[in-house]
């Protein structure tokens, strides 16, 4: 039998399973939570070594970062269009107001998509002037919410 791994994310002190494949893994085991807590970790890796699944970690950065790489370089492909962040903050703007009917949902149905994932809170607020567009969304790690995991593209 091949032996299984799981990769869990580590979001300040949650552990989420980074994929489907490691949330089948771990509800297989009976162990159907999208996020537990890193004190749980010790007890949960006696199950998986007695099952014989191995398990990697990830730092939330790394998944952030790959996230807004691609992101950053799709927005950005209109050398009109820029995007900063900051702590908690993401500004999207636009001088090319052609499109800007279609660019900015789009935009904002994938940050909305992401944060839903990784269980954040998120509001975003769009502005437009005569020049210019603006989206700003802010985020941050949801106290009630529960990361989403989904089993079928939207």
């Amino acid at each position: 039998m091949p032996q299984k791994v799981i990769t869990l994310v580590k979001l300040k002190q949650w552990l989420i399973p980074a994929d489907i494949d490691s949330y089948r893994i771990l509800h297989q085991l009976k162990v159907p939570n999208v996020r537990f807590h890193e004190e749980f970790l010790p007890t949960l890796m006696l199950l998986l070594k007695k099952k014989k699944v191995e398990v990697q970690g990830l730092p939330f950065a790394d998944v952030l970062n790959e996230f807004m790489d691609r992101f950053v370089s799709e927005w950005e492909k209109n050398p009109k269009r820029t995007i900063y962040m900051s702590k908690g903050v993401l500004k999207l703007e636009s001088k090319d107001l052609r499109n800007v009917k279609r660019t900015f949902p789009e935009a904002e149905t994938c940050l909305r998509r992401f944060f839903r994932r990784w269980g954040f809170d998120n509001t975003a607020t769009f502005s437009e002037s005569p020049t210019r567009a603006k989206l700003v969304v802010t985020f941050e790690i949801s106290k009630t919410k529960q990361p989403i995991i989904e089993f079928l593209k939207d």
